[in-house]
């Protein structure tokens, strides 16, 4: 039985079956299947990486919307400033500890929902530390511009008491020399 056309033969049935062996051997053989294994594993770790960089962020971006408000209300403090601000240090501390306890459980999650979390097991404990680790180090920088942000506002509260105490001494002057033109022009 011939069904296959080279160089204008035709090859007999056992060369076809032969060929077709080759190539599936060739697309199932050890190295296809590793390299295969390889891109799934490189997509999972690219995943992992993906999602590790988005929660980074996403803590990051939190603590900065936090460090704005609290300047805003710093600012606008008057009474027991040193005080208040104290307390908004722990609270923001707090704060920031839950979201890194939200964004542990989600990326946690994310890993269980993977339909490559087979593969993600080999990095899980790897990233996880090192999420862990970077935003404990967002934490200590945002505590570190919490406690500049403080001195800041420290600084132009007493800039703007200064200023207030500025205005108010020239007006004073301003309602003595209109008083003493006035006495004058009498």
């Amino acid at each position: 039985m011939k069904f296959a056309l080279c160089d204008r033969n035709y090859l007999p049935f056992s060369n076809l079956i032969l060929r077709v062996h080759d190539v599936w051997t060739g697309i199932l053989g050890d190295s296809f299947v590793f390299d295969f294994s390889n891109s799934l594993s490189v997509k999972a770790y690219d995943e992992m990486i993906k999602q590790f960089l988005e929660l980074k962020w996403n803590l990051h971006r939190i603590g900065k919307n936090e460090l704005n408000q609290a300047e805003n209300v710093l600012f606008a403090t008057y009474n027991n400033y040193t005080e208040f601000a104290e307390n908004m240090k722990s609270n923001l501390y707090n704060a920031l500890k839950i979201e890194e306890t939200k964004h542990m459980n989600t990326f946690n999650k994310f890993i269980n929902n993977s339909h490559l979390k087979h593969l993600m097991k080999h990095w899980r404990l790897i990233i996880t530390e090192k999420l862990q680790t970077e935003q404990e180090k967002i934490i200590w920088t945002l505590q570190k511009d919490y406690e500049k942000l403080v001195e800041r506002v420290k600084l132009k509260r007493e800039q703007s008491l200064r200023q207030t105490e500025y205005e108010e001494e020239l007006m004073k002057m301003v309602r003595n020399l209109n008083e003493d033109q006035g006495r004058s022009c009498r």
